[in-house]
């Protein structure tokens, strides 16, 4: 067992050096808190924008709305030379798009920090038995590593924070009757959750070290290839120098292919335009993207500034202290758990003693989402009967994963055993009866 205060010395070291450094900071805070309350101003400027229209009920920007004629010449014109503002300036937007729709162009720019400060880390970063050692040197030693640093690690927690509000949005107002978009958003949802595992494993601490055998070790159920791909991965029996390369360069490749998918996801939402909560689908609902949705983006800025203010002030509140202290082959951690963005899996992962049935029900999860994409009903909106009885089992699936979450940091024993099996069930109940109402719902079209 590792005294408290062999623990926190580490952690201790690091703080002391951040506390130091952010006095130097004083003067950029005010600059932050400065444009803060500038943006917030032009969000009082935007609402006196916005006036109430009786006959439908809606807020709308007193706009001229786009003529159907205008809407024929931008697509024709979409792909030309003459044509390139189209996609900032006249795209057409639904008028009854909320603020809650800006957290899709939040994450590509949380995306695009990440890959940023990523790339700076990679400078200092050694993918061996040093990898610990260089992780504290880049935070201790190097100019503004520590900035850095504390960035990249609380924007990876900032990105699952708004992939997972994002999602249930989409599931919410039924984005995923766009088959193609919600295809690639799922598969934009493995992607990062596997760089966010290969990251965490290359800290080399001493809960990313026993959670990587951990979790690693389940692929050993797969038949046939199971054990076999286990030793790739390790590149020998246990995680060593050789599984770091092997996941650095994972964790190093992966996020372009993820800014790729991006870029696809954002070309399928924009053959048809953002689904809005009034399911607005026709030309005529539509509006110029500029400058209504331009000043509604821009208070993404303040989410993002608001958040490096907290991100100083507490740096390391969203991870475990275990990632202070160095690796140690001999000494397993008592509680070996995941970041928090990843409890509601290992919740599943965990409910059924069987590795190979865990391990079923973690990809049946994430596969269970693409399900939702099978309709033939676009253009249409549930009735009133279904659409409230959709509703409430979306609040039932989001407090679910609620609940997973908290399961997935307990200990393993009873009573959180047999928790984590019963809302295991019903997070797959509650999936299949959404499905079996977009079933009902496509039957009643034919």
């Amino acid at each position: 067992m590792i005294p408290k205060m062999a623990k926190t010395k580490t952690m201790n070291r690091i703080m002391e050096v951040i506390n130091s450094r952010l006095v130097l900071s004083i003067p950029n805070l005010f600059t932050s808190i400065s444009a803060v309350i500038f943006i917030l101003l032009l969000l009082v400027i935007k609402t006196i924008m916005y006036r109430r229209d009786s006959s439908t009920n809606i807020n709308f920007i007193y706009i001229v709305y786009i003529s159907n004629t205008r809407l024929k010449t931008w697509r024709s014109n979409r792909y030309s030379a003459n044509g390139k503002y189209s996609l900032i300036i006249s795209l057409p937007t639904s008028k009854a798009l909320r603020l809650i729709w800006n957290l899709g162009r939040l994450l590509g720019f949380l995306v695009a920090i990440q890959v940023t400060t990523g790339l700076l880390l990679v400078l200092n970063y050694t993918s061996n038995e040093g990898a610990f050692d260089s992780v504290q040197y880049l935070i201790i030693e190097s100019n503004y590593g520590y900035f850095v640093r504390i960035l990249h690690f609380n924007g990876a927690a900032s990105i699952f924070i708004v992939l997972y509000l994002h999602l249930f949005k989409g599931l919410f107002h039924g984005s995923y009757r766009l088959s193609k978009v919600w295809r690639t958003g799922v598969l934009l949802l493995v992607l990062i959750m596997a760089t966010a595992f290969s990251g965490y494993v290359l800290l080399y601490s001493q809960m990313s070290y026993w959670a990587a055998i951990v979790i690693i070790n389940f692929f050993s159920t797969i038949p046939i290839l199971g054990n076999n791909l286990v030793l790739l991965i390790f590149g020998s029996f246990m995680v060593r120098s050789s599984t770091l390369k092997l996941l650095f360069i994972v964790h190093f490749l992966v996020p372009f292919l993820i800014l790729l998918m991006i870029l696809v996801h954002f070309y399928f939402l924009h053959e048809h335009g953002s689904r809005s909560s009034l399911s607005l689908v026709n030309d005529d609902a539509k509006i110029y993207f500029y400058p209504s949705y331009a000043i509604k983006d821009s208070i993404n800025l303040s989410f993002i500034l608001t958040g490096w203010i907290l991100m100083l002030i507490y740096p390391f509140n969203l991870g475990d202290p275990e990632m202070f202290i160095e690796k140690d082959q001999m000494s397993r951690p008592v509680h070996i758990i995941p970041e928090f963005y990843f409890l509601f899996a290992y919740a599943i992962l965990r409910a059924i003693p069987n590795k190979s049935l865990g391990l079923m029900l973690l990809v049946l999860a994430i596969v269970s989402l693409l399900l939702l994409s099978i309709n033939r009903d676009y253009m249409y909106k549930l009735p009133g009967s279904l659409l409230r009885w959709h509703k409430i089992l979306i609040f039932l699936f989001i407090r679910i994963g609620l609940v997973l979450t908290f399961l997935g940091k307990a200990l393993v024993e009873v009573p959180f055993i047999t928790l984590s099996l019963l809302f295991t069930v019903l997070y797959f109940f509650t999936l299949f009866a959404i499905l079996l109402i977009r079933w009902v719902f496509n039957c009643s079209l034919r």
